[in-house]
């Protein structure tokens, strides 16, 4: 099992196979998330981020890594297409590479904060396949585990 929690499925039907207990589960889907402003659009809705919310990396974070207001154990993010996700993204080339590493770090953090007994909650990260994104997440350290 990956430590990072970040799953990529080669069979996308997979995901709804898959049995989460006690999970608070998002499922977003790259064809409606091709610019950073329908991604953070859909993730505050999904999330019921503070209105607040800054449309920007590191306020993802910050929320991410709060969430009091959901009550579940784990926390699930499910993208379906993941390879379309961001495509239309002209203003900030690197800005798919600086989204999946901030989902990284949630990941991460929420790990190291369940071991240091702050929180026993889990984020896992779950992707349809691609190519393209296991090269990227390979080219970026980010560690995942391939489910067929």
């Amino acid at each position: 099992m990956s430590s990072s929690n970040f799953y990529l499925l080669r069979d996308s039907e997979k995901f709804h196979t898959l049995k989460f207990r006690n999970a608070y589960v998002v499922q977003l889907n790259g064809k409606l998330c091709t610019t950073s402003d329908d991604l953070y659009r859909q993730l505050k809705s999904h999330f019921e981020f503070p209105d607040y919310f800054g449309n920007n990396l590191d306020a993802l974070y910050d929320c991410l890594m709060d969430l009091e207001w959901i009550t579940q154990d784990h926390i699930v993010i499910y993208f379906e297409n993941a390879d379309l996700l961001l495509s239309g993204e002209v203003a900030d080339p690197d800005f798919l590479e600086d989204f999946w590493g901030t989902l990284y770090d949630v990941c991460i953090s929420w790990i190291l904060g369940s071991e240091a007994m702050i929180s026993s909650k889990l984020f896992s990260v779950y992707l349809s396949y691609s190519d393209k994104l296991k090269e990227l997440f390979e080219a970026n350290d980010i560690e995942f585990e391939i489910i067929n």
